[in-house]
């Protein structure tokens, strides 16, 4: 005799039938009425899901929306900055900084620059060779 292959239902729709107490809810699922009663009887159990327990769907999409905006208008920026220090011919590879305080705010910023990106893609925007940083 060969079993019958055991179906596994969303835990939403269990969910639904317990708190509804009626195991006819789905009739389009075909549940078979002693499942559904057994759910009843045994109330919900644990489930394990990637749902976020706060925040719905659309405060989610909401957030995501306003994040890909910043993207675009900080790449922007960023986009003129450094056409700006180019066309200037801006560039640390001439400059002497006589000022330690100077000193340490470049170096500073290039080390906050390492935790999102490699050293030698922001040495090169500074036009800085990696011997003359690390001097």
């Amino acid at each position: 005799m060969t079993e019958k292959p055991r179906c596994v239902y969303d835990h939403r729709i269990k969910e639904a039938i317990v708190r509804s107490r009626n195991p006819g809810l789905f009739p389009e699922l075909r549940i078979p009425p002693s499942t559904a009663r057994s759910w009843i009887e045994r109330g919900l159990g644990k489930v394990v899901s990637l749902e976020t327990a706060c925040e719905d769907e659309a405060v989610l999409r909401e957030r995501i929306a306003t994040l890909e905006r910043r993207v675009v208008k900080l790449t922007a920026i960023l986009r003129l900055t450094l056409t700006l220090l180019r066309v200037s011919g801006f560039g640390l590879d001439r400059q002497r900084m006589r000022d330690e305080t100077t000193k340490l705010s470049v170096l500073c910023a290039v080390e906050r620059t390492q935790r999102v990106m490699p050293l030698a893609a922001t040495l090169k925007m500074l036009r800085v060779s990696a011997s003359h940083y690390h001097v």
